[in-house]
């Protein structure tokens, strides 16, 4: 059902058929607590194709450059503080992880950095910030005390990959919830990239509104231009000696979206979510000759308080019968048919 729903907003809309098709009700829905999804237990499957390769650094001095990752995390989360305005504090726990890695080039310390990497966030603790409008404002990693550069870049790189599993929340309702609804959202942090420094674009996503079998069913069509890093300037010198601003060559990828998310009607949760989105080089890239390609796709669902699915094991995985070692092959990350 899911695939063939997002297989379905990739085309193009059909020439419409000279029928009269019932107005949509315009009966309001209001609930009494918009960020009840925050109490509640999580499975999020997710797989990254990233571009450039993303660094993951081992607790000791050890490295593997990852082409793709897939990840499958069950989250325990709860609302914790009540912050300025209508936003709250939200802490999840990660109860269970299960990381699948690619390389381009297969080292002897690959397998061993991912299950460090696992071993580090089973049990850790994200804190989130979190709005009424069903944004994630911001994603840390608590309790990780870095002790020398070398830590805190292998932090960060674990707060990069774990935004993957978090953003996928970022997605809210309208202020007025009827059927029929259709409105826009901007920037969404979901369109964003894996990057130590600030990364953003250009994008939007529309949103469609309707009641299906009880829930209310939101489609989504994104589009816009992502920019691994955003914001970082320089400083120049002309032959004359005087100092001006100058602005970084920065690659571009314009990408595009489709997703479908389930709400629950009596609660306001978003107790489903499958979304994809794919972004290629844009001609004006340094990188251009290089054909780097970033994607994003995955699914979430929420969890019975005493559902405990299988993650599966931690591994770097063979692309070819060819490759060496023993290691399964890779499979791509199955979305919700």
């Amino acid at each position: 059902m899911w695939w063939t729903v997002l297989a379905a907003l990739a085309q193009p809309e059909p020439a419409p058929e000279p029928t009269v098709e019932p107005a949509p009700s315009e009966d309001i829905i209001v609930w009494g607590d918009r960020f009840a999804r925050w109490e509640r237990r999580w499975l999020v499957q997710t797989e990254v194709g990233f571009a450039p390769q993303h660094v993951l650094y081992g607790v000791t001095n050890l490295e593997t450059r990852l082409n793709r990752l897939q990840m499958r995390v069950v989250l325990d989360c709860d609302k914790d503080i009540k912050l300025l305005g209508a936003n709250w504090e939200v802490n999840c726990t990660i109860e269970d992880i299960g990381l699948v890695g690619i390389v381009q080039r297969r080292g002897r310390d690959d397998d061993a950095v991912l299950q460090q990497t696992d071993a580090a966030l089973t049990g850790a603790r994200l804190q989130l910030q979190v709005t009424a409008e069903g944004g994630v404002a911001n994603v840390d990693v608590e309790g990780m005390v870095p002790r020398n550069e070398r830590d805190r870049m292998r932090i960060e790189a674990y707060r990069q990959i774990l935004a993957r599993v978090i953003l996928p929340f970022h997605l809210g309702l309208p202020p007025v919830i009827h059927d029929g609804a259709k409105w826009y959202e901007y920037n969404s942090k979901l369109l964003t990239m894996p990057a130590p420094e600030s990364s953003g674009g250009s994008t939007t996503i529309a949103h469609y509104l309707d009641e299906h079998a009880g829930y209310l069913m939101v489609q989504s069509i994104g589009e816009g231009t992502m920019r691994p890093v955003v914001g970082i300037d320089c400083l120049g010198v002309d032959a004359e000696g005087m100092v001006s601003i100058c602005d970084q060559p920065v690659d571009s990828y314009r990408i595009d979206m489709h997703g479908v998310a389930i709400f629950e009607r009596d609660t306001g949760i978003m107790a489903e979510r499958v979304w994809a989105f794919e972004g290629g080089l844009t001609a004006s890239s340094p990188n251009i000759l290089r054909g780097f390609r970033y994607s994003h796709q995955g699914h979430l669902r929420m969890l019975g308080q005493k559902e405990g699915p299988h993650v599966g094991t931690t591994y770097v995985a063979r692309v070819t019968e060819d490759d060496p070692g023993d290691a399964p092959l890779y499979v791509p990350l199955a979305l919700p048919q």
